[in-house]
């Protein structure tokens, strides 16, 4: 039997009394039953409470009685442990909270209270993280009630998903009762970073930079910006777990150089999380030029002789590596004896002159490119000076009026003009002309030799007057004189020569006419024109016939006086003398022919000589007659003379009428044509050897040595 405390009652009876102990009768009392159960079968025997209540504490007496023993008691002491009846996690404000709590961000404190309630004996409440101890006190708030306040003052980066485990154990024979949190955490990014590399940028070329954040949670956002101003072409092309990247795409521009460009990043879910990495912006682009004067130069004050500087004002990056200065487009060099001086950014024009004159500019050069400035114009005030600096001719006859033109170029462009004439023998005031604008006409007519010579006209106003005038030369014109010392050489049977000295031109190109008539039917054979020298060639005429020739010269102004020559075509026969057509002559024949002709033709001039020396002592019969055969031609030629048959002087239209219808004769075509016909030896050629030789066409003087090259041509 056992009992229980200071009870007399039996909690628990077996009676083994009618049989053995395998079969004995137990009985339980209300208290344990059906708690418990007495083991027979163990060693020693054990009474069993299952389960054990709080109630069931105490001191328990077990009594054996035997049939023929006596009496056996044993005590035993059970003391009954009861585990905390609740556990439970209180937040700051005194709420349950359990499972995930937060999210809370970096920095905060967290504070949580573990309350225990029951338990015999009072239990200890600790708190753990994961399985490390981190808070082991507590309270006893009362009889019933443990707590335990854990305070974590700057919850940390790795505080995130943390398990925070209260305990409550009141023995090392039962599990502890638990109570666990889970906190969650919004975190802050803690790196930001441009990944694309650092570099110079160009203007008008697209670029594309990337930027990182990597820490926050949840992912952090990432925004552009240069300076103050939010850029919006860019995109976030990743975003996964604590990191993000960003792509931001720009195309530079001049004035983003020098400014900072950054990317930004942030937690939203918390205040002030935001970092940033950036770059001050490297951009490179052309020059970009102004072109200035200099600040104490007034640009319509610009005076001849003043001294002028300009200055180049450049922004580039990089910086420039040359500067060319352009006056209206073409480059100039520093020369400083001339007073142009290129200093860095700025141009010095010393004692600038009219040249100098017109737009400048310049241009500005680097590794981008190069940069031209506007254009600034010198306006210059300047005396006036001729718009054409050469001098000009103007050929007049007499009583020909000629309009000429006076311009000059001038600023201010309302000048004054005057005009003079220089003959050699004096200055001569001109008062007679008009004026338009910057140009003055003058509308001039030589009337005497007097009027020939320089005209030179000026200009001025209000800066000062003209240095240098315009000059126009004034200079006599008129027709061309006459030809002279004509002669006729290489008469054959189908034509001739004509060879004349030309005479003055009258100051303007003249040209040379020769026209060739028939002196039988008066028919015009030629007509020829030379521009070069007076030398013809009259070619296709008929054989063994007589010809009049007409020569003069003529230009802008008219004619000359004509020179009238004769001469007749050799017969055909002579044409037909020599080796038959197609006969061919052998090398050896031909030298043999030179070698005999050579010593023939010294043969002569043996002669020649001979007689030539007994000619001189009979030399003033020979000057006499060399007087009457080099009777010159006369220049006062009828300038009325025309070569063209007169209507009323033609019995029909190829004839020429001369006196009885007959060809006269020299001394009367001398008088005919109103002109003094030269000596019949130079113009009335005969051929001096007979017999057909037509070697010599004209009378040779032997003794001549001018002669003798003809000679030798016609052999």
């Amino acid at each position: 039997m056992w009992y229980k405390g200071e009870s007399e009652v039996p909690i628990y009876t077996m009676d083994s009394r009618k049989g053995t102990l395998r079969n004995a009768v137990h009985i339980v009392g209300d208290e344990l039953r059906p708690r418990a159960h007495f083991d027979v079968a163990e060693h020693p025997p054990l009474l069993k409470i299952e389960p054990v209540r709080e109630n069931d504490a105490g001191m328990y007496k077990c009594r054996v009685d035997f049939r023929w023993s006596r009496t056996m008691y044993q005590e035993a002491l059970l003391n009954v442990i009861v585990p905390p009846r609740r556990i439970f996690v209180l937040n700051e404000k005194e709420e349950r909270i359990q499972g995930s709590i937060g999210p809370f961000q970096e920095g905060d404190s967290l504070t949580l209270v573990c309350v225990a309630q029951g338990g015999k004996p009072r239990p200890v409440v600790t708190w753990w993280n994961d399985t490390n101890l981190v808070d082991d006190t507590f309270t006893i708030a009362n009889h019933d009630t443990v707590r335990n306040e854990y305070l974590i003052k700057n919850l940390q980066r790795e505080n995130l998903f943390s398990e925070l485990s209260c305990q409550a154990s009141n023995s090392n024979i039962t599990d502890p009762v638990t109570s666990s949190v889970i906190l969650d955490m919004y975190l802050r990014p803690f790196v930001v970073e441009i990944l694309s590399p650092q570099r110079p940028l160009s203007v008008g070329e697209k670029t594309q930079i990337l930027c990182r954040s990597i820490g926050s949670r949840p992912a952090a956002n990432i925004h552009w910006w240069k300076d103050r101003k939010k850029l919006t072409s860019f995109a976030t092309i990743a975003r996964e777990g604590n990191y993000t990247i960003s792509k931001l795409t720009f195309t530079p521009e001049v004035g983003d150089n020098g400014h900072y460009l950054s990317c930004r990043t942030d937690n939203p879910l918390i205040p002030n999380s935001g970092l940033e990495d950036g770059w001050i912006l490297n951009v490179h682009y052309v020059p970009e030029v102004s072109l200035k004067l200099g600040s104490n130069i007034q640009l319509d004050t610009i005076m001849e002789g003043n001294d002028v500087y300009f200055e180049c004002h450049i922004h580039a990056n990089p910086w420039v590596d040359d500067i060319v200065w352009l006056h209206e487009g073409i480059p100039i060099k520093n020369k400083q004896e001339e007073g142009i001086i290129i200093s860095n950014q700025s141009l010095v024009l010393q004692h600038i002159k009219i040249t100098s004159r017109g737009k400048y500019q310049c241009i500005a050069y680097n590794t981008e490119g190069s940069g031209r400035s506007n254009e600034v114009e010198i306006n210059l005030k300047f005396t006036p000076v001729c718009s054409d600096t050469r001098e000009k001719s103007y050929r007049l006859a007499k009583n020909e009026s000629a309009t000429i033109l006076c311009q000059v170029d001038a600023n201010p462009s309302n000048v004054e003009f005057y005009w003079n004439l220089n003959n050699s023998l004096e200055m001569v005031e001109i008062h007679s002309f008009s004026v338009n604008s910057s140009t003055s006409e003058l509308v001039y007519r030589p009337r005497s030799d007097i009027d020939y010579g320089i005209l030179h006209c000026w200009a001025k106003n209000i800066v000062g007057e003209q240095k240098e005038p315009c000059i126009f030369n004034v200079i006599s014109v008129g027709r061309p004189s006459s030809l002279r010392n004509c002669i006729l050489f290489n008469i054959t049977a189908r034509g001739f020569s004509v060879r004349c000295k030309e005479g003055y031109d009258g100051g303007l190109n003249q040209s040379f006419h020769l026209e060739v008539y028939s002196s039988l039917k008066e028919k015009v054979f030629l007509n020829m024109t030379q521009n070069r020298s007076p030398t013809f060639l009259a070619t296709n005429l008929p054989p063994s016939t007589s010809f009049i020739i007409v020569i003069y010269a003529s230009n802008s102004k008219g004619r000359s006086a004509t020179i009238i020559l004769t001469a007749t075509t050799t017969p055909a026969t002579q044409e037909l003398k020599g080796n038959p057509k197609g006969a061919p002559i052998s090398p050896t024949l031909a030298i043999v022919i030179g070698v005999v002709g050579t010593l023939v033709v010294l043969a002569i001039a043996v002669l020649v000589f001979s007689r030539c020396r007994r000619r001189r002592n009979n030399a003033g019969e020979r000057k006499e007659e060399q007087k009457e055969m080099h009777t010159p031609l006369q220049h006062s030629i009828d300038p009325n003379f025309s070569s063209k048959p007169k209507p009323d002087e033609l019995s029909t239209p190829t004839e020429l009428s001369v006196g009885n219808g007959k060809l006269p004769r020299r001394r009367e075509l001398t008088q005919y044509y109103g002109l003094q016909m030269e000596d019949p030896s130079t113009h009335n050629i005969k051929p001096i050897f007979k017999g057909g030789n037509r070697n010599l066409d004209y009378p040779l003087d032997m003794c001549d040595p001018s002669g003798w090259g003809s000679v030798m041509s016609s052999v």
